[in-house]
């Protein structure tokens, strides 16, 4: 019932065929796939759909609303403010005492306080070069990508492989490698990132 609630309230907004327990999985994995390249997937989306359109995730995950235009974010939202609630979703939900679920201020501000060093002014200064670093192989990969031809580049893996090489680098110390590593053929630890989100859509 529940479910059923959550789709009839973003009727509204369009977007590709779906059913009720697969969702819109067979355009999903489609090419272009939602899964290996999500900005051209995303691109042809807004190309068929307009600048806002939906995505109904498969056995019962949501729905996924992309916007376009900044401008339309508020219109979807205040059409029907029970299709946006403010609860965690995805894996957010397994971790309901972390800073971006919890639902009590009281928790909440405890938390964030004892985040507080870790995004002093002084930390985020000494973070920046390593960040700067990683931005820069970024950009230089991305570059090599295009002088290769023409056609577009795809850029969702390396950017997430460089931002889990930041993560590694300010977070815990350690190089991972990420970026190097799905250069030349992939990286476990993006392979891992991309399994723990979308497996129980891919099985």
């Amino acid at each position: 019932v529940k479910r059923w609630r959550t789709l009839r309230s973003v009727q509204h907004i369009p977007g590709p065929p779906h059913s009720f327990i697969l969702g819109a999985l067979p355009t999903m994995r489609a090419s272009p796939s939602w899964f290996s390249e999500r900005h051209r997937f995303v691109t042809k989306l807004h190309q068929d759909y307009g600048p806002v359109a939906k995505v109904v995730l498969p056995a019962g995950r949501g729905v996924a609303v992309y916007v376009y235009e900044p401008s339309q974010v508020l219109q979807s939202i205040f059409h029907n403010a029970k299709a946006f609630p403010q609860r965690p979703l995805g894996i957010m939900a397994d971790l309901p005492n972390g800073l971006l679920a919890l639902r009590d201020e009281a928790k909440w501000k405890a938390h964030r306080q004892a985040m507080v060093p870790a995004l002093s002014t002084a930390a985020l200064r000494e973070y920046q070069p390593k960040i700067q670093r990683r931005a820069e192989e970024l950009c230089h990969l991305l570059g090599q990508r295009a002088d290769r031809g023409t056609t577009g580049a795809e850029v969702h893996k390396p950017m997430a492989a460089a931002t889990l090489d930041v993560i590694g680098d300010v977070g815990f110390g350690t190089d991972l490698a990420a970026l190097r590593d799905s250069e030349v053929g992939s990286s476990e630890y993006v392979d891992a990132g991309e399994d723990l989100m979308f497996g129980f859509i891919r099985s």
